[in-house]
């Protein structure tokens, strides 16, 4: 089932070779990253839950807590003054 590769045999077969086994350690390597990746995201999780819940009823917490609402800055004129 094999085409004849003649004298290319040995490097069509070890590029193939090569090629598995790179690609299972890319498969390899991501699985392991993902599994750190989940580990990390499930304690921010874990953390931010915490936080929620130590909260009274009423009060913000995270980013921007306590931080009081102010109107934007006027917009710059979207034609330059010529003067």
């Amino acid at each position: 089932m094999m085409p004849d590769l003649g004298k290319y045999a040995d490097t069509v077969l070890s590029a193939y070779g090569a090629s598995v086994v790179l690609i299972v350690l890319l498969v390899l390597v991501s699985l392991r990253r993902a599994a750190v990746v989940r580990r990390r995201l499930d304690a921010a999780e874990a953390r931010r839950a915490a936080l929620r819940a130590s909260v009274p009823t009423g009060q913000q917490a995270g980013p921007g807590a306590g931080v009081e609402a102010t109107a934007p800055a006027s917009p710059a004129p979207s034609t330059p003054q010529r003067g």
